[in-house]
């Protein structure tokens, strides 16, 4: 009788490794799913930080062409304007100068 306790307690610590085996594993894969679907989470959301991250290059890079472009447009009719001046000015320095000549060939035919 004796005998039978002991296979029957040996049989039963037997069982209750097993369940706490099955247990164990049964842990370990529900915590392998879960850092699966972290490590997918982690990764779609670098995926939109990327994006996002790019987006913004993307921005800075138009407005800082849109700057450049300004400025040379600026620039631009700046220089346009200048010629302009520019061009009325020997215009009318070659006004001044022509009623100079005139003026002295006048006196000069004066006397």
């Amino acid at each position: 009788m004796l005998i039978e306790q002991e296979k029957q307690k040996e049989i039963e610590k037997k069982l209750i490794a097993k369940e706490n085996l099955k247990k164990t594993l049964e842990e370990n894969e529900e915590n392998k799913k879960r850092q699966l679907e972290k490590n997918l989470r982690e990764r779609e959301d670098d995926k939109k930080a990327m994006e996002e991250y790019s987006k913004m290059l993307e921005k800075q890079e138009r407005e800082r062409n849109e700057y450049f472009k300004k400025c040379e447009d600026k620039q631009k009719f700046l220089m346009g304007r200048m010629k302009d001046t520019v061009i009325k000015d020997q215009e009318n320095n070659l006004i001044e100068e022509e009623l100079k000549i005139k003026k002295y060939q006048e006196e000069k035919e004066k006397r």
